[in-house]
């Protein structure tokens, strides 16, 4: 089962960050979401976006954001299991 992952994500700028946050949210097994802007540009801005929760499902997390109009571009990292273990 996976608990968190670490998403690497293109996006237009329209949802803002505080819709697409919400939207992950409400997704079964979320526990809480984390979106932070590392760059802008005309169109799009690329976001990491942070999810923890009990039974993360990659696919429907993958879902939201194509029917928003996001896509990701890497999977940065992952945590399954019955917890989370730390990098440090």
């Amino acid at each position: 089962m996976l608990r968190r992952l670490v998403l690497d994500v293109l996006k237009p700028h329209r949802p803002s960050n505080v819709d697409l946050a919400t939207e992950i949210s409400k997704l079964k097994g979320v526990d809480g979401v984390t979106i932070v802007t590392y760059n802008k540009e005309t169109e799009v801005e690329s976001v990491r976006i942070i999810i923890e929760g009990r039974r993360l499902e990659f696919k429907n997390i993958e879902k939201i954001l194509r029917n928003l109009g996001a896509s990701v571009q890497s999977v940065d990292a992952v945590s399954a299991g019955r917890k989370i273990v730390s990098e440090k």
